[in-house]
C-alpha cells in the first residue's frame, strides 16, 4: 500500500502512527498495539490504531492532536470495549491540505 502513496502522504501516515504508538506506550502503558492502514479513497487513507493500555482522555491538546487536526479530514480517539484506546482517522493525501489551506478536522467522528 505504501508504494502507491506519495512520499509526503506516506510521511504523514507514518508520523501519525509513530505518535500514536508512542502515546500508547508512554501514556497508556500498552503491551500490544494493532495498526491498520487502508486506502480509503484516492484522496484519503484510513488509519486505525488500537491498544490494550489504559484509556485516558487527553487533558490538553498535544502534538498528536495537532497533527490529526492538520492532516486529517476527520479523527476520533475513543475507549475500546477492553478499556484500551482506539484512534480512527482519515488522512488526506493531498500535500497542500493542512497548514497552507488552514483546514483542520478538530476531532470529528469518522
Amino acid at each position: 500500500m505504501i508504494e502507491i502513496l506519495t512520499r509526503s502522504a506516506a510521511e504523514r501516515v507514518m508520523e501519525i502512527v509513530r505518535e500514536e504508538l508512542s502515546n500508547a506506550i508512554r501514556h497508556g502503558h500498552a503491551r500490544q498495539v494493532m495498526i491498520d492502514v487502508t486506502a480509503d479513497t484516492h484522496d484519503t487513507v484510513e488509519v486505525l490504531v488500537t491498544d490494550d493500555g489504559v484509556f485516558a482522555p487527553p487533558a490538553a491538546s498535544g502534538l498528536g492532536s495537532s497533527l490529526l487536526d492538520e492532516w486529517c479530514i476527520a479523527w476520533e480517539r475513543s475507549r475500546t470495549d477492553t478499556c484500551g484506546t482506539l484512534l480512527h482517522c482519515r488522512v488526506v493525501l493531498d500535500p497542500s491540505f493542512g497548514r497552507t489551506t488552514g483546514a483542520a478536522a478538530q476531532s470529528q467522528p469518522v
